[in-house]
């Protein structure tokens, strides 16, 4: 096994060789075989650096809205598409509204009617209780009259009998008084409802921000629950990305995260931790922690971005990216030998400081390596180091 792998190790390094286009020992010229090149080199050295954490994530809107039609109607008419900017309120889609236009109209109606009926029944309440007042104050002159002999019982019960009559019809409009307003009352409460009716042909926007996705079409049956259009928040973004268990102790919300989103020029950002969910993934072991940050105009749901946290400071080694050679997915160093040749090393990255790129391993502590590549430098190389 410790064969094959040193086996895969030597296949890699010759791959690495060839694709670069470096020249082999084998292959220089007598003439140029003794001169050596003039290099600049470093000492990979082991200090204590800051170590930072990146988490990949995905910018996410703080509100997504689902625009649903809420009626059964005809598409007429869709004003805006897929990537249009929207402001809260602005109409987007229109239905068919013409049958609630018509009930609309029939139940403004009937509140007229209600409300004509109700004028009319005050009218007469007003011309009652002035019946009923003048029938009190002949019955109580009666009732003087009465009690001097001075009439007969018969018209004195004649005229109790108007007053109570008057009484009775008075009360009696008043009960139908109630029933008017309580349909008046119905009927504004009929014209509501229709009205709210009316208003679910115009779908709007509940906020200002960009239509995501557009299904509705002009012509098109809406049915209750039927997705139309979708609207996101355009001011307020997050990035949202997973943080391993081991790292999530020393976060708290509010504090400030850099970021970097690769589709925004610059790419770099200022966040801080808007919230950092209470539960684990059962799946990954991992938290999910949202960050805040300004918007830009460009942002939109599903783009790639970066958070870096702060993992403390450790031990480790960081060279100059100026002598990194890349090939593919490969990464590598010249490494000066005894004999003043340069070797080729492949290493193992890890992230980019404020003091160099990280050495995860293929490197050791007072090894020297070049720090600026040139056009005459290939392994085996015999060099000098320039002053």
């Amino acid at each position: 096994m410790r064969r094959f792998s040193v086996l895969l190790t030597v296949g890699f390094l010759h791959i690495f060789l060839v694709s670069c286009g470096d020249k082999n020992i084998r292959e220089v010229s007598k003439e140029t075989a003794g001169r050596p090149v003039a290099i600049k080199v470093g000492v990979a050295s082991v200090t204590k650096g800051k170590r930072t954490h990146k988490a990949p994530g995905t910018v996410k809107s703080l509100t997504v809205a689902p625009l649903a039609s809420k009626i059964m109607g005809t598409v007429m008419e869709v004003r805006v598409r897929a990537g249009d900017h929207v402001r809260k309120g602005q109409l987007l889609v229109q239905l068919d509204s013409r049958e609630p236009e018509a009930m609309v109209q029939k139940s403004e109606a009937g509140l007229q009617e209600a409300k004509l009926a109700l004028q009319e029944i005050d009218k007469s309440l007003e011309a009652n209780q002035l019946n009923l007042k003048l029938a009190t104050s002949t019955l109580k002159r009666y009732e003087e009259l009465a009690s001097q002999k001075s009439i007969s019982p018969q018209e004195f019960d004649e005229i109790r009998t108007r007053q109570q009559s008057a009484a009775a019809s008075l009360e009696a409009l008043e009960a139908r008084k109630q029933q008017i307003e309580a349909r008046v009352r119905q009927a504004e409460s009929d014209v509501r409802s229709v009205q709210a009716l009316r208003s679910y042909t115009q779908i709007v926007s509940p906020m200002d921000g960009v239509v995501m996705e557009r299904h509705a079409e002009p012509g098109m049956l809406a049915a209750p629950g039927m997705s139309l259009l979708s609207v996101e928040d355009s001011g307020h973004y997050r990035l949202e990305v997973s943080v391993e268990e081991s790292k999530i102790a020393g976060l708290k919300t509010g504090q400030a995260i850099p970021l970097k989103l690769d589709s925004l020029r610059p790419p770099e950002l200022k966040g801080s931790i808007a919230e950092i969910q209470p539960s684990a993934d059962p799946m990954s072991r991992s938290f999910l922690v949202k960050i805040s940050f300004p918007s830009r105009r460009e942002l939109r749901s599903g783009m790639y971005g970066e958070a870096f946290f702060d993992a403390g400071v450790t031990k480790g080694i960081w060279i100059q990216p100026g002598g990194i050679i890349r090939q593919g997915q490969l990464e590598g160093v010249y490494v000066l030998g005894k004999d003043n040749r340069i070797r080729l090393r492949l290493l193992k990255l890890g992230e980019i400081t404020d003091h160099g790129i990280e050495v995860l391993s293929g490197l050791e502590g007072g090894e020297t390596y070049v720090t600026q590549l040139g056009p005459d430098l290939y392994d085996g190389c015999l060099v000098e180091v320039s002053r």
